[in-house]
């Protein structure tokens, strides 16, 4: 809380104990007392409510560019080390595929800036998929049931948008269905993004209730 909150809640309660000192000076009944001081304090939460608003979505908002930055470095390692064991070919192509979705084949004949910007997409791509994981999480109360169930259906589910919406919608080059290659990236989805996302959503589910 910073310097600023903690003299407005000051005055705010120094007054408040003034003004109840005054009304009971006047001698009122004790029930008009005692209304009178649930009021104040009703208007003193209503006051500062804001305040925890935006705490709790400012909180929220950390979880998610964290987690996103989590999951998007270890799904991209895992791409990388993958790619370089099975071509033996620079690992930083993966960035050019990527930035190949909205450059096209140019992409693939940049050089640093390119690779910069296939980065920067796959954590926007990570983030998006991260930010709409925690909506559903606080929506869809069965996704706590179970943390890898929810996990493993998560992974299936991004492979799923990816490969049928995004990439043929994109400019990438196409390549025929390969059910190993789909196989593997599915297992890469759910072990370093589904899964992960979810053991952290329950964890912060269950710092929320401790907090409560």
């Amino acid at each position: 809380m910073s310097l600023q909150s903690i003299y407005k809640l000051s005055v705010t309660n120094y007054l408040g104990r003034h003004v109840i000192n005054a009304y009971y000076c006047c001698k009122k009944p004790t029930a008009d007392k005692q209304a009178f001081t649930i009021a104040f304090g009703a208007v003193q939460s209503m006051v500062w409510r804001p305040k925890k608003i935006s705490i709790m979505k400012k909180s929220i908002g950390s979880k998610i560019f964290y987690s996103s930055l989590l999951v998007g470095t270890l799904d991209i390692l895992t791409a990388l080390i993958k790619y370089y064991l099975t071509a033996g070919k620079n690992p930083l192509f993966i960035f050019k595929y990527i930035a190949s979705g909205i450059l096209g084949m140019d992409a693939f004949s940049g050089g640093t800036s390119i690779i910069l910007i296939g980065l920067l997409l796959h954590y926007i791509i990570a983030m998006a998929f991260t930010a709409l994981f925690y909506l559903l999480y606080i929506r869809i109360t069965l996704l706590s049931k179970n943390k890898i169930i929810t996990g493993v259906i998560y992974g299936i589910f991004i492979w799923l948008v990816m490969n049928l919406v995004i990439v043929p919608l994109s400019n990438t080059p196409k390549s025929p269905f390969n059910f190993s290659h789909a196989l593997q990236e599915m297992i890469i989805l759910i072990v370093m993004i589904g899964l992960p996302l979810s053991f952290l959503a329950h964890y912060f589910s269950q710092q929320n209730k401790q907090n409560r």
